[in-house]
């Protein structure tokens, strides 16, 4: 499908947070398809003019925490690399509110092993994310669910460390309190290849014996 594509910013946004000026970019241009350079452009610092390295991660919270579907390449093939198209204003049920977590969990863990531990990664503090751009911050994560009166939120085992981007994977794709899967942003999230091979499941799934299928 062709989407229309945003020629330029005609605004400043004078939000006092980048989570703020993107989200408001996005509401007023909704549909449109936009890019890279629009996005840096509005989260610069409206002061000092000075543009943070990690605005694609506010733009990965918008969609966890805000609940925001901003479609790229991996959901939309129309879209290059470098696109972004926010679908609606309608926004999903996000994720739940984490808690804070104490400073020396983080240290501890960064000791036993500085490393993000999501398959694949082990992206380590301080280094150049390869995918999302940015200087990676290990962030805390739960491992399992947890109980906030059971005196355990500072057992070191409980957590985990993740990098920036696949700790916002991880919020947007499950629920590690109630088990509850995201599953339009699994498939949102997954390759096309990964994409045809569920549609042919799935067809296959409700073409066989759909009449007993509820």
């Amino acid at each position: 499908m062709a989407r229309e594509k945003l020629t330029s910013v005609s605004k400043a946004y004078q939000q006092r947070s980048i989570s703020a000026r993107l989200e408001a970019f996005f509401l007023d241009s909704v549909g449109l398809v936009v890019s890279n350079e629009h996005l840096k452009q509005v989260a610069r610092d409206p002061i000092t003019g000075n543009e943070p390295e990690n605005w694609h991660q506010r733009v990965s919270e918008l969609r966890t925490d805000r609940g925001y579907t901003i479609l790229t390449q991996r959901d939309d093939p129309s879209l290059k690399n470098g696109e972004y198209c926010l679908e609606s204003t309608d926004r999903r049920e996000t994720a739940k509110v984490r808690r804070a977590i104490n400073k020396k969990i983080k240290a501890a863990l960064l000791e036993l092993s500085p490393a993000c531990v999501y398959p694949g990664c082990n992206l380590r503090e301080g280094e150049r994310d390869p995918v999302g751009g940015g200087t990676v911050k290990l962030q805390v994560d739960h491992k399992t669910a947890h109980n906030h009166d059971d005196g355990g939120l500072n057992v070191l085992g409980n957590y985990q460390l993740l990098c920036g981007r696949h700790n916002v994977t991880k919020k947007n794709l499950w629920d590690d309190q109630t088990g509850k899967l995201n599953i339009k942003a699994i498939l949102q999230f997954i390759p096309h290849s990964d994409k045809v091979v569920a549609k042919e499941w799935l067809s296959n799934y409700f073409s066989e014996n759909s009449s007993e299928r509820v």
